[in-house]
């Protein structure tokens, strides 16, 4: 609006200077459509002028746009190659992740024999878990060494370890997956570290010669089929344990003589299994026809052995 007031202010001094030397219109003024014409012109050349403006600031501002979209494409993709540099790799016959600021042992070269040591850091980064399925068919590994670093053993993560005879647990394991050790046939003993809390159900299932355990007073529970199918002979569930699934112990044949169980232990029950085709809901050592209970009186284990008529012992 206000060019346009401009351009007409233009005209009247335009007029002014016309009149005063003679003009073109016979008597020194101009007609409207000449005046008109004038005012488009005027108009025009300030519409080209900013045309042009606008063309040579938008080709800037374009350039400009251009070039910050390119940095800015550039740097989410830089971002995410070093992301996925950092956060997956391998290292030695390991492959791994980086999760939490710590590596999680994702897989491992099944070529590997003997004894493997799981590397307490990996780039820069405590090695803190050994994932599901990471050692899963690694069947001529015959010992495991697993740091202090690690807190938790994912499931299934040493299953069908054939040859597994040996593990040494870190003293930083706190979680042990289910299934974790399931099928690992030439197992025969294994201590399990103060600091386990949990081990999830069967963690050693189907350990056909294992005859030995080690429990940790830390551990809360012993879930459904931990040990089935295995050859233990006495087993020592230390004060600390609060409660039992007696169907850890399925199948354990005629092997199994005692069961120590503290007076910490407040609950014990059994998961729901099938034996011959039919479903029982009140497995309680059914396999197992000479095995004793030591408990101490007026415990839950003295009431549960009396409840089943299964032998007891009581302790101090």
């Amino acid at each position: 609006m206000w060019k346009r007031m401009g351009a007409l202010l233009l005209v009247l001094v335009l007029l002014s200077s016309l009149s005063a030397c003679g003009g073109q219109g016979q008597d020194g003024s101009l007609s409207l459509s000449e005046l008109s014409e004038m005012i488009q012109d005027t108009d025009g050349d300030e519409r080209e002028n900013e045309t042009r403006q606008m063309e040579k600031a938008t080709e800037g501002s374009a350039e400009s746009r251009y070039d910050t979209a390119e940095e800015t494409a550039e740097t989410p993709a830089q971002k995410i190659t070093e992301t996925e540099e950092e956060s997956t790799g391998t290292y030695e016959v390991f492959t791994y992740s980086i999760v939490d600021s710590g590596a999680v042992i994702t897989g491992v070269s099944l070529g590997i024999e003997g004894e493997i040591t799981v590397p307490s850091e990996i780039e820069g980064y405590p090695v803190t878990e050994i994932g599901d399925y990471a050692f899963h068919n690694a069947e001529r590994m015959t010992e495991v060494i697993i740091p202090d670093s690690v807190v938790s053993i994912g499931e299934r993560a040493f299953a069908n370890c054939k040859k597994l005879e040996n593990i040494q647990f870190g003293s930083g394991v706190t979680d042990i997956g289910a299934y974790a050790f399931v099928d690992c046939e030439s197992l025969r003993s294994v201590a399990i570290p103060e600091g386990v809390v949990t081990m999830g159900e069967g963690a050693f299932a189907k350990c056909d010669v294992l005859w030995n355990v080690d429990l940790p007073s830390s551990l809360q529970s012993i879930e459904c089929f931990a040990f089935y199918c295995c050859q233990l002979q006495d087993v020592v569930i230390k004060e600390g344990t609060k409660q039992i699934d007696m169907t850890a112990f399925y199948d354990c044949d005629l092997r199994l003589t005692s069961i120590t169980i503290p007076a910490s232990v407040t609950t014990i029950y059994s998961s729901s299994v099938t034996v011959d085709g039919e479903q029982v809901t009140d497995y309680h050592l059914e396999d197992c026809p000479d095995v004793m209970i030591y408990c101490s009186g007026g415990s839950a284990a003295e009431s549960w052995a009396r409840t089943w008529g299964v032998s007891y012992t009581l302790i101090e």
